[in-house]
């Protein structure tokens, strides 16, 4: 299966909200009742934020060929990590959702999306990156390990009734230190 990574666009956003409400509800549809849910759709994944996030924030989309045309089966978006991290330069980024539909998933579409998410010019000036992942989703969490991401704190995930939740985990992936001109070590004399 030869999957496709691009840049998405504002023709993408239906499939896109399609595909991230497809994607939550199976991931996460039965930590809610039925009106949290309800509720934490309409005001994250509605198509108008979708059209905004699409808008706003670098999104990459993963595609197949299906049926003679390409269908949607991921996308990752990112942008500068907000206040909620505490971000140390304005620089640093919040990779906000990695979603990849259920039957793509462990085929390669999540790691080619986040290779291509970390090899963005945005992302590679980024002193750290930022994630949130729910504390029971564990194999999300070894994922964003194996792309170099560590726990750095927890938060409460707030929902619209405000009933009490599970935690989502703080990830950050730090970028590594580059020596700059001073901290050159000096030739030997004579070289």
């Amino acid at each position: 299966m030869d999957i496709l990574i691009r840049p998405g666009v504002a023709d993408d956003v239906p499939a896109i909200t399609d595909l991230a409400v497809t994607t939550y509800i199976a991931a996460f549809g039965h930590s809610f009742t039925p009106e949290d849910l309800a509720a934490h759709l309409a005001h994250n994944l509605a198509p108008t934020n979708v059209a905004r996030f699409v808008a706003e924030d670098v999104v990459l989309v993963a595609e197949v060929a299906a049926e003679a045309a390409m269908r949607l089966v991921g996308f990752v978006q990112f942008g500068t990590a907000g206040p909620e991290y505490t971000p140390t330069d304005r620089c640093d980024q919040d990779l906000r959702r990695l979603y990849v539909l259920g039957e793509y998933q462990n085929q390669g579409a999540g790691t080619l999306l986040m290779e291509a998410a970390l090899a963005h010019p945005q992302m590679q000036a980024a002193p750290a990156v930022y994630l949130d992942v729910w504390e029971h989703n564990h194999g999300a969490q070894r994922f964003y390990a194996r792309h170099g991401f560590e726990v750095i704190g927890t938060r409460r995930f707030e929902v619209e009734s405000d009933a009490e939740t599970s935690l989502d985990l703080i990830m950050v992936r730090r970028a590594p230190l580059t020596p700059g001109p001073s901290s050159r070590p000096s030739p030997a004399p004579g070289l």
